[in-house]
């Protein structure tokens, strides 16, 4: 194989790399929900502890998939979820609702 052939083979490899990747990418992100677009990022370092306050949000994972905590820091201290919104999931947001917590005293 001479060098010009040979670069020849590799450019189209990577294009029909690119291509194939391309195309599964745009396959597996039409299968998720549209995340709303007033999502609070959560943010790194993660919070490791929380109060015990209940202002429920609605977090959401990497796959779109919404489901009520007690509060933005539980949310976010849970390594799958990207991001909240205000208020608990069902209220306009379309996805599951969990129970209340159950207080112990």
């Amino acid at each position: 194989m001479t060098y010009l052939s040979s670069t020849k083979f590799s450019s189209a490899f990577v294009l029909l790399l690119l291509s194939l990747l391309t195309g599964c990418a745009s396959v597996n992100g039409s299968d998720q929900p549209p995340l709303p677009e007033n999502l609070v990022t959560c943010k790194d370092p993660r919070p490791e502890m929380c109060t015990m306050i209940y202002d429920p949000v609605c977090a959401y994972d990497q796959q779109g998939q919404g489901t009520t905590a007690s509060s933005d820091c539980q949310a976010c201290g849970n390594q799958n979820t990207i991001g909240f919104v205000k208020g608990a999931c069902g209220d306009g947001q379309g996805n599951k609702t969990t129970e209340s917590p159950s207080l112990n005293y």
